[in-house]
């Protein structure tokens, strides 16, 4: 919220001097400037100088001309009442403001036909005519009349959102029914009330400023989200009852079976109520015979506890109602619960048949491909067996090996390989030592 420009500039008095003046009325940066504060302001925080937030009033849903200026007071001033006229108007036109009476006339337009009708003719011949009035009698945007109280449709948005996720998110569909309305002011299922829906949702991501909102707004206050909730078509009203639906999903109307189990919660919650009051005079009694006893006064005290014993089978008799209720109650939810698994199987056959379409999958056409393939595959092996009997020569295979074994083996190289100098060197291969010389003969016939 600090981010806000407004409050960037709260410490520059002559920056703050012009946006508290009739200058906003010619400069349209001062007037972007304001407009998200005048939104801010629902939240019933003021701003101090040191940067802080400190609650000052009520958080409300509702703009007032009044009320607008007390909420910017800055040093004991106050812009000027042109201003805040101005800014109104400004949002007004840009469709962020809209009174009560409005968003009530927009919600019970449930119809596409109704709403379009409203939005595409009437509010822009309101406008129109308005608009023209105004130029006939030469009057501008500060004489416009501001006498009806606004509703801030960003803040009202923010809290519808934060409260339809919260109850999508914990309630069956068959508990997305609620009481609205005066007509339900004393329902004895407070659980099962839209305000109570309100509150609860508080507390859930309590930090976040739509829950601190809704912890702290006027009650009577709460009705304008369940409006906008059926004007943004998240939610169907009927007869003091609200029914919340998913966003997008066709709006149905609420039928006697959204009744009936409303009825049932309201029964159940009942009988637990007064089961809880019956136990409690049945325990009172008790009480009373115990204390006759001890004062000896033997027939009051066995007067009392046959009241309460009486009083005990009707304690036995409702505890089994109770129990059949709350069985049903279960059963219930588990139909919800089928019926929303049901929904995930008709999702799951949507899309495998939808997947299968675009990849062009059937059983024909499967057939008809592995009957293709097989096909060829035969005519493959046909083409091999031709092309195998072609290329036989009958060779004798005994004859080859023969020759092969015939074959001399390769004499081996004369030279040597030298590891030291790493080159072949060539080596003259060892000549046979010489023959030893023959002895001299002797000639016989020679005298020494």
């Amino acid at each position: 919220m600090a981010d806000l420009g407004f409050f960037r500039a709260w410490a520059d008095d002559e920056r703050m001097e012009a946006l508290y003046s009739s200058s906003v009325l010619n400069d349209h940066t001062l007037a972007k400037l304001w407009l998200p504060a005048l939104h801010w302001s629902t939240h019933g925080l003021r701003y101090h100088p040191d940067g802080t937030f400190v609650q000052a009033w009520p958080p409300s849903l509702l703009l007032s001309r009044d009320e607008l200026p007390r909420r910017f007071e800055r040093r004991g001033i106050e812009p000027v009442p042109v201003v805040i006229d101005h800014l109104l108007t400004a949002l007004v036109q840009a469709h962020e403001l809209v009174t009560p009476s409005e968003l009530l006339e927009r919600c019970n337009a449930k119809s596409k036909l109704g709403w379009f009708v409203d939005v595409a003719v009437k509010r822009p011949m309101r406008w129109g005519w308005a608009s023209l009035w105004h130029a006939i009698a030469a009057e501008d945007d500060s004489r416009l009349s501001h006498d009806s109280p606004y509703l801030s449709l960003p803040t009202l948005a923010s809290l519808a959102t934060h409260v339809h996720a919260y109850a999508l998110s914990t309630h069956e569909p068959l508990a997305r029914v609620f009481c609205l309305g005066p007509d339900h002011v004393t329902c004895a299922t407070k659980d099962h009330a839209f305000h109570m829906l309100c509150r609860a949702a508080s507390r859930h991501d309590e930090a976040s400023p739509p829950a601190q909102f809704l912890a702290a707004v006027a009650a009577d206050e709460l009705d304008y989200i369940a409006f906008y909730l059926v004007y943004t078509k998240r939610a169907v009203m009927q007869a003091g009852l609200i029914k919340l639906v998913v966003l997008d999903a066709t709006a149905d109307a609420i039928g006697d079976g959204d009744r009936t189990v409303l009825l049932l919660y309201h029964t159940i919650s009942t009988v637990e109520t007064a089961l809880a009051t019956l136990q409690a005079r049945v325990a009172a009694v008790a009480e009373k015979a115990l204390e006759a006893k001890r004062r000896g006064s033997a027939a009051e005290a066995l007067a009392l506890w046959r009241h309460a014993k009486t009083l005990q089978a009707d304690v036995d008799q409702r505890q089994n109602a109770l129990v059949n209720l709350l069985s049903t109650k279960h059963q219930l939810g588990a139909m919800s619960a089928q019926a929303t698994i049901l929904e995930g199987y008709k999702l799951a056959a949507e899309s495998l048949r939808s997947v299968r379409a675009s990849l062009h999958l059937s059983t024909d056409a499967v057939a008809e491909t592995l009957a293709d393939w097989s096909d060829v595959m035969d005519e493959q092996r046909h083409m091999d067996d031709l092309l195998t009997a072609h290329a036989d020569y009958n060779v004798d295979e005994a004859a080859l090996e023969m020759e092969l074994l015939s074959l001399a083996p390769p004499s081996p190289s004369p030279v040597a390989v030298s590891t030291a100098a790493g080159q072949a060197e060539p080596v003259t291969a060892a000549t046979p030592p010489p023959a030893p010389a023959a002895a001299p003969r002797t000639l016989e016939g020679i005298s020494k």
